[in-house]
């Protein structure tokens, strides 16, 4: 569309008017309605009369959404509706016209709700005007409700931080304090060190030492300086299994050279041949000693080649074989005099050690044994030379050789565990310094878990007591903000206030802004609990006619709609509110919907003239009628539970008559007419005759007596209007209990009465009134019968 289009669309946009509510479909009331083409178009001013709940709202919502541009939130996907406009276009919830939507302003009660907030507390209430203040009102509250939640949350939470930052420092100082004892540190360790430890400390499977080890490593601690150090067992000078060998070879060595028969029997007395032989020589004797027989030289050549040098190598072999053997002797025996104690060695050798010595202790136990049989032994080849020793007394050699293996394997594995014990000497100093760090990582590793556990719970309590602590300043900071524009929103006060005192007829209520929206007083003072219905009508009224001004708008070119706008008032302030109703003639197009007789009256005396009807009776073209009256007509068809509403003209007895008197006589008549009218209006007629009834017996019978005080004086005298007193006595039953208050405005449900009984009231209501006063029911029939 061009731009000239667009200018021009939107001036017969702007000079464009409602013509007709074309069709309602599935709305509340109107499940299904189509307008009937005899039914009058939309004027400039109109008037749309119904009774309470006969869908009034439903219209005036329909037409708020031709101002909204948007479906009312309350109808279902499927509700519809087609409103046509006087210049021909048709507008459906699908189809809304921004450009119509920004000249139509709806006063009902979706208006009042989205524009007015009233806070009733024990003290001053607080009222929010217009529908920015009003959102604002509400997100305001939404948020401190909000900042409410967030700061009980916030407090939890600090609570919880609090608890768990106690349990992590008191974890920190156990742990520091356990560390500090273990090292002997006193205050030099203390939590703070502990947290910068865990800080550098790297996990590892292997910083958890076992309990055995762990007494090694506090061991190395204790100790203020090192152990001595020791000396390496040396491996004996003779090994055990040779000094066994030579013991088999001496136990079989003889003088096998001698060559004498009978010393070769007596082997044993071959040292006393030996000796006597070199005494006999030495004394140069020729003959024995001992037997006096005669030694002649080759005799004693033969002695002295059997008993030779040999004999004395013999011996001395023996000799020196046994002295080894004691040798052996003392070097076990020394080396069991010299073993370390346990106590003498490095705490981490101490376990390894203490087998090994006891190892080593019953291996030279055992090898002292095998010593000392040989030297016993030796001893016994001494004595007897000659004889040899029997081989099962000798020690095994094999045996000694597997003694000598473990024994050497024992000597050396102790003197590895020496060697470790010196090294640890010479590193003294860095062994107790890796002794503390081994330590200090056991307990660091033993708690970590729960370290970090309690650590990362404080954070997280923290952090998030710091972000809702940063949440609800941002909350009162929005607050402050949405505060702020909310007093810059509401319309000026003394406008309104203006209007009010106009309104009520007095200046006792105001409105005064402060800070947080407006409050009301009354007599200058904050009032005390929430203000009357009729006040608080009269507040909304005010404002919605200072909106008609606001924003640019021109007067003549809206379409206004009121709906029910008049309520609770004096007489004063229903002419007032009347008269402001009338003001609005110079709108583009308006719309007043009532349930009120009163209202009714006083806009149809401003628009009657102008209605076709008028205009027709005074012979003008009826094309330049500016007003049109309605009525919505409702009914409850035979067997339904719900009701349908229509769009009708204003019935003649309602346009022509101040009082709703005449249409209700109407009513009556069209009700007793037929079957399907009795169906139709049966809901409603019980309150539409207590309401003739009252009339009529408030002028038959004038007094401050109630409409029952009154049924019953008839009653009593029935006979005078022939009519049974029990036929009377139900017409009270009727002002008691079946009708809804005092108007017909006041229905609320259907009544309990059968269709025969309110046929019968009707009748008895009829009979009464002829009873009574004949002429007038005579008049009223004529006037009142239905066409």
């Amino acid at each position: 569309m061009t731009s000239i289009a667009f200018m021009e669309r939107s001036i017969v946009m702007q000079r464009s008017s409602i013509q007709r509510i074309e069709a309602l479909t599935e709305l509340p009331v109107f499940p299904g309605y189509t307008a009937s083409s005899q039914v009058p178009v939309l004027r400039k001013h109109n008037l749309i009369y119904g009774f309470n709940g006969c869908g009034k709202t439903t219209l005036s919502r329909v037409l708020g959404c031709l101002g909204t541009g948007q479906r009312h939130e309350t109808w279902s996907k499927t509700s519809d509706f087609t409103v046509k406009l006087t210049d021909g276009t048709t507008l459906r919830p699908d189809s809304l016209n921004p450009e119509f939507a920004e000249r139509v302003l709806v006063f009902n009660t979706d208006f009042v709700a989205q524009n007015f907030r009233w806070i009733e507390g024990e003290a001053a209430p607080i009222l929010y005007l217009s529908k920015e203040q009003k959102h604002l009102s509400e997100a305001i509250e939404t948020k401190q409700a909000r900042k409410v939640l967030i700061n009980r949350r916030q407090q939890r939470v600090m609570s919880i931080f609090r608890h768990v930052d106690k349990e992590f420092s008191e974890h920190k100082t156990e742990r520091a304090r356990l560390i500090a004892n273990e090292l002997g540190l006193g205050r030099r360790y203390i939590a703070t060190n502990l947290t910068f430890d865990y800080k550098e400390y790297k996990p590892a499977v292997n910083n958890l030492i076992a309990d055995d080890e762990l007494a090694s490593v506090r061991g190395v601690i204790k100790q203020d300086a090192p152990l001595p150090k020791l000396v390496p067992l040396p491996h004996p000078s003779i090994s055990l299994h040779a000094l066994v060998k030579d013991l088999h070879a001496i136990a079989h060595m003889t003088l096998g050279t001698i060559s004498l028969e009978a010393l070769q029997h007596h082997e044993a007395m071959v040292p006393w041949v030996k000796h006597g032989l070199e005494y006999h020589s030495h004394q140069q004797l020729t003959s024995c000693l001992f037997c006096g027989s005669e030694l002649p030289p080759d005799r004693l050549q033969t002695l002295e080649a059997a008993i030779d040098d040999r004999y004395d190598d013999m011996t001395n072999n023996i000799r020196a074989f046994k002295q080894r053997a004691e040798s052996l002797l003392d070097e076990l025996d020394k080396l069991t005099s010299t073993l370390p104690s346990p106590n003498d060695l490095v705490e981490s050798q101490r376990v390894h050690f203490t087998a090994i010595r006891s190892d080593l202790k019953s291996q030279i136990g055992a090898g002292r044994g095998y010593v000392k049989r040989a030297i016993e032994l030796a001893d016994t080849k001494i004595q007897s030379p000659h004889v040899r020793l029997d081989g099962a007394e000798l020690p095994s050699q094999s045996l000694a050789e597997q003694w000598w293996e473990e024994f050497s394997s024992s000597v050396d594995a102790f003197n590895v565990i020496v060697e470790s014990h010196n090294h640890e000497h010479d590193r003294f100093a860095e062994n107790v310094e890796q002794a503390h760090a081994a330590i200090k990582k056991h307990y660091l590793a033993e708690e970590y878990s729960k370290y970090f556990d309690l650590k990362q719970a404080a954070a997280r309590a923290e952090q998030l007591g710091k972000r809702l602590r940063a949440r609800s300043r941002v909350l009162e900071e929005e607050i402050d903000e949405l505060a702020q524009q909310m007093r810059q929103h509401g319309p000026a006060a003394v406008h309104i206030n203006v209007m009010i005192y106009r309104y009520l007829g007095h200046k006792e209520l105001e409105i005064a802004a402060n800070e947080n929206g407006y409050e009301i007083r009354r007599h200058g003072k904050v009032i005390v609990g929430p203000p009357s219905e009729g006040e608080k009508n009269a507040i909304t009224l005010c404002y919605f006619f200072v909106m008609l001004e606001g924003e640019g708008r021109r007067r003549n070119n809206l379409v206004v709609v009121l709906d029910d706008p008049i309520s609770s008032l004096d007489t004063r302030s229903m002419n007032y509110a009347c008269g402001m109703i009338r003001s609005l003639n110079n709108v583009a197009q308006l719309i007043v919907m009532t349930h009120s007789v009163q209202v009714m009256n006083e806009v149809k005396k401003w628009m009657r003239r102008n209605t076709e009807n008028e205009m027709a009776r005074r012979g003008k073209d009826v094309n330049d009628a500016t007003a049109a009256m309605f009525f919505i007509d409702t009914v409850q068809p035979n067997g339904s539970k719900s009701r349908r509403s229509r769009i009708v003209e204003l019935p003649k007895h309602l346009r022509d008559y101040e009082s709703e008197y005449h249409f209700l006589f109407h009513m009556i008549l069209r009700f007793l007419s037929s079957e399907e009218e009795r169906a139709n209006y049966f809901f409603v007629m019980p309150n539409v005759l207590r309401k003739v009834l009252e009339v009529f017996l408030a002028f038959k019978l004038p007094g401050p007596d109630g409409l029952s005080s009154k049924v019953d004086q008839v009653a009593r005298d029935a006979s005078a209007i022939m009519m049974d007193e029990m036929r009377i006595r139900a017409l009270e039953r009727l002002a008691h209990v079946e009708s809804h208050g005092d108007n017909i405005e006041d229905l609320v449900s259907t009544s309990s009465m059968t269709v025969e009984e309110t046929k019968d009231a009707a009748d008895a209501l009829l009979q009464l009134i002829e009873g009574m006063d004949s002429e007038h029911k005579r008049r009223m029939c004529k006037q009142c019968q239905p066409t």
